[in-house]
């Protein structure tokens, strides 16, 4: 197999990292309106039971 020039090399990285730019989305949450005085210490979601958060 045969080596490709550097100059490919350089375009392949290109097509790459503008591939790579066009999937991010920006994620906006919700405003949660809620008192400013929680700290959330310790958590553990379990998807299959009760979610414990102290």
């Amino acid at each position: 197999m045969k080596a490709l020039p550097p100059c490919r090399y350089g375009l392949l990285l290109l097509l790459l990292l503008v591939g790579l730019a066009g999937c991010v989305e920006p994620y906006a949450p919700d405003v949660i309106n809620a008192p400013p005085n929680l700290l959330v210490v310790e958590g553990f979601i379990n998807a299959d039971g009760p979610t414990a958060i102290r």
